[in-house]
């Protein structure tokens, strides 16, 4: 059985997640800039659709941020211990398991990919 992920070409998802893990990898270097071809392929990844001004706020951003992890990887953190937990020292924050009334079934499936009837229609996992 063939699962197509329905993208141009009919690869399978695995095809398609393995091309898009080649393309993240291939993009990422120490003096990446950040440019509309790479909102593009991140839009594309997340299966979503931006307008041409939203493209150029993500530009401006997604640029700050890179310029900020730069930033940090010039510091010297010889000795620095990594950050294992952030909430040390505080007390337990979750609320109360408490029943609540679900979404409904289409609000819950309105943008799935793919769907069969009532559910999630996904990669089969086992062979």
């Amino acid at each position: 059985m063939n699962n197509t992920c329905g993208l141009a070409g009919g690869d399978s998802d695995e095809q398609h997640e393995q091309h898009a893990r080649a393309m993240i990898i291939s993009d990422i270097d120490t003096t990446m800039s950040i440019n509309r071809e790479t909102i593009d392929k991140i839009a594309s990844l997340a299966r979503l659709s931006f307008t041409e001004e939203e493209k150029d706020v993500f530009v401006e951003q997604f640029q700050r941020i890179v310029e900020y992890v730069d930033v940090i990887q010039s510091l010297d953190l010889d000795g620095v211990e990594p950050l294992k937990h952030i909430g040390i020292g505080t007390e337990n924050v979750f609320r109360d398991d408490v029943a609540q009334p679900c979404i409904p079934l289409e609000d819950a499936l309105q943008n799935a990919p793919k769907r069969n009837e009532s559910f999630f229609k996904v990669p089969r996992v086992l062979g």
